[in-house]
Formats: structure tokens, C-alpha cells, sequence
């Protein structure tokens, strides 16, 4: 394909499997946390390392979508891209809604309308329905991108990321999925400018960065635990927390603009690339598999147990994208 860049499917695979990676160690994090236990610190450790994901997967969509020539007409984007997105958004939201139906007690179809309108049919659909309003907005932001100075730009990312930090911190409440996008119009129009702009930062120097941002992370959460219970896991997980932004600009310039493929590693990239949608779809279904079966991120310890069960759910979930590409009338679904 023209112009491909194959770090941005380097950057979606990573993505993948550190979204899986941040599940699990999310249940090491939040299930009985004893802040004086080296397991409970393995998962804090683990899941603040992670949390950088989803930006990256919004600014790998702004860095593509916004590329394109800012004078085309909204109505073929839409066009193009609509079932490429709701065909995947309806055949998932049916088939967790059906896993919900059959696992918890106590659902109705009242639950299941309520669960779609809010965009969150299952716990990791909400990203999907939240994508909508950034393709909806994506021509004109594009058109607004193109026409501003690399330091506008740059300003402009400034400003959307550290508004969506205030909204944040403000733990603001929304009852649809439909302004769901609006803080993270920050990550999409980040994606584009950096991909295009960020060149000036030494790979050493990020890579610190990224370090130091994790275990603050880390750190303030283990700190605030005691004093404010879950809500340290609201402030400090967040995706719009002001050091997983960090974080996921640092990891973006690394990985994006600072890494060579080499023909091994770009064997792979290619390989797993086209499944990283599917991987991320199906892997809640996988995780809960492997639950039954004890292979958790309490595996032994986690330390062994979030590897594990990230790398075997990670694989299988592969596997069955893989399977459901080779199906015609179900390859539309990834």
C-alpha cells in the first residue's frame, strides 16, 4: 500500500496486547489491594504501565484519518467508513449482550437498552461507540488541522489535552456515549501532529520520561489508596490523567518515529496487524475462558500470573481473529 507505515502497525499490535496486558493487571490492582503486598504492587506496577493503550489506538486513528486531503467531502468518508465501524459496533454489542444475558443475574432488556445507550454493552465496547463521534468530527478536524501553523497545532493539542485533564480531575458524568469523544479529540488531533512534527526528541530522553511517568503513577495511587479508596484508581488509571498522556506521546514518538523494523520483527508487525481490531473485540470472551480454567493474573504470583494470562489470551484471541478473517460473511465483524 502507498505510503504505508508500518510503525503505526507496530503501534496497534503493542496497543493490543497492552490492552489485554492492562485488563489483567487491573484485577491484580483492584481485587482485595493490600498496598502493603508485593502482589498488590506487581498489578499497581503493571496496570500503570499500560494505561497508555487506548490514547495511542485514538492517536493512531487521528494520525491516518486526518492525513487525508482536507478539501474532500464529509459524505464519501461516511461512506466509506460506516460499515467499517457500526458493522462491528452492532455484531459485538449482540454478541456480549447475549454472554450477559446467559452470565449475570438479574438482566433484562431494559438493562440491555440502557447498557447500548450509554455506549457500554460490555466493559471494553465503550471505546467503539466512543470512536463514532470522532469519525463523525474527523472532516472537519482535518480541514481545521490543515489549516493551522505546526505551533497552532501543536497549542491546540496542548489545550484539549489539558482541558480533558480538568473534566477529568472534575470527574465530569455523561449519560450517553455521544460526547464521549470530545476530551479525546486531544489523542486524535496529537496523532497527526506528532506523526508529521515530532522529530526534536532523542529516543533515550522518552523513554525516561515514559519510565518516570509510570511509577509516579504508581506511586501516587499506592499513596492515595488509603485516603480515598477506588477513587485513586479514578484519578491515576484514567486515560485523560495528564501522565498517561504523557506517557502515550512518549511511547507514540518511540515507537512511531524512532524504531526500525527489522525484517523479522516487520514479519510479525504484518502478521498480527490486520487481527489487532479482532484481538481487541474478542479478548474479554478469552479472559473469562481462562478464568475458568485458574489461569488469572493470581497464577502462582502475578508476576508470573499477568504474563501468563495476557500472553495465553493475547494468542487465542489472534488465533480466532485470524479464523474469523478466513470467514466471509464474518470478516466484516473485525
Amino acid at each position: 500500500m502507498k505510503n504505508h507505515n508500518t510503525n503505526l502497525d507496530l503501534l496497534r499490535v503493542v496497543s493490543a496486547f497492552a490492552v489485554i496486558w492492562l485488563h489483567v493487571s487491573a484485577g491484580i490492582a483492584t481485587t482485595n489491594p493490600d498496598v502493603s503486598s508485593f502482589a498488590w504492587w506487581t498489578g499497581n506496577v503493571a496496570d500503570a504501565f499500560s494505561r497508555w493503550c487506548v490514547p495511542v489506538f485514538v492517536m493512531i486513528s487521528g494520525a491516518l484519518l486526518l492525513a487525508n486531503p482536507a478539501n474532500s467531502s464529509p459524505l464519501p468518508f461516511y461512506q466509506k467508513r460506516a460499515a467499517r465501524l457500526l458493522v462491528p459496533i452492532a455484531f459485538w454489542s449482540v454478541i456480549y449482550l447475549i454472554y450477559r444475558a446467559y452470565s449475570e443475574t438479574g438482566f433484562t432488556w431494559g438493562v440491555a437498552a440502557k447498557s447500548v445507550v450509554t455506549g457500554a454493552p460490555y466493559f471494553h465496547l465503550w471505546y467503539l461507540y466512543m470512536v463514532i463521534g470522532l469519525y463523525l468530527f474527523a472532516p472537519f478536524l482535518r480541514a481545521l488541522v490543515s489549516a493551522l501553523t505546526p505551533k497552532a497545532l501543536g497549542l491546540l493539542v496542548l489545550l484539549c489535552l489539558t482541558l480533558a485533564a480538568i473534566d477529568m480531575l472534575l470527574e465530569g458524568q455523561r449519560s450517553t456515549f455521544l460526547t464521549w469523544f470530545i476530551p479525546y479529540i486531544g489523542y486524535f488531533v496529537a496523532g497527526y501532529y506528532l506523526l508529521n512534527q515530532g522529530d526534536g526528541w532523542r529516543g533515550r530522553k522518552l523513554a525516561l520520561i515514559f519510565l518516570i511517568c509510570g511509577l509516579f503513577i504508581a506511586a501516587v495511587t499506592a499513596l492515595l489508596y488509603p485516603m480515598i479508596g477506588s477513587r485513586s484508581w479514578n484519578l491515576m488509571y484514567h486515560y485523560l490523567n495528564p501522565f498517561v498522556a504523557i506517557m502515550a506521546i512518549c511511547l507514540f514518538l518511540l515507537l512511531a518515529k524512532k524504531v526500525e523494523l527489522r525484517p523479522i520483527p516487520m514479519a510479525l508487525v504484518n502478521l498480527l496487524a490486520p487481527l489487532s481490531f479482532g484481538i481487541y473485540l474478542i479478548h474479554p470472551l478469552w479472559m473469562r475462558v481462562l478464568d475458568k480454567l485458574a489461569i488469572t493474573g493470581f497464577l502462582f504470583h502475578p508476576l508470573f500470573g499477568i504474563p501468563a494470562m495476557t500472553l495465553s489470551a493475547f494468542v487465542l484471541s489472534a488465533l480466532t481473529a485470524a479464523m474469523l478473517l478466513k470467514i466471509p460473511f464474518l470478516r466484516r465483524t473485525i
